[in-house]
């Protein structure tokens, strides 16, 4: 995998593309130390650990707001949303 490709990975989750992200300079940095199995499973990897937080903020919402601290009734269910629509 190129390192241009793997800086894309990370640019789709990186809402102001004009700038290099802290992802993208600690993925050069470790590229050597990932396996190919590692690299080519990595934008899989994020978009999973996105897909659990999701669920966390839906399954509070759905337990009455009791993990997370909230500023109103829905904001666990507005942020399981945001982040469904991240992957």
């Amino acid at each position: 995998m190129k390192a241009d490709n793997l800086k894309s990975i990370f640019n789709e989750f990186d809402h102001q593309s004009n700038h290099v992200s802290h992802s993208e300079l600690n993925l050069e940095q470790m590229k050597s130390s990932l396996s190919d199995t590692g690299l080519k499973y990595l934008q899989l990897a994020a978009k999973t650990m996105i897909f659990i937080v999701a669920l966390r903020f839906l399954t509070d919402y759905l337990n009455n707001n009791m993990y997370y601290k909230i500023d109103y009734p829905e904001h666990n269910l507005d942020s399981a949303k945001n982040q469904f629509k991240l992957i």
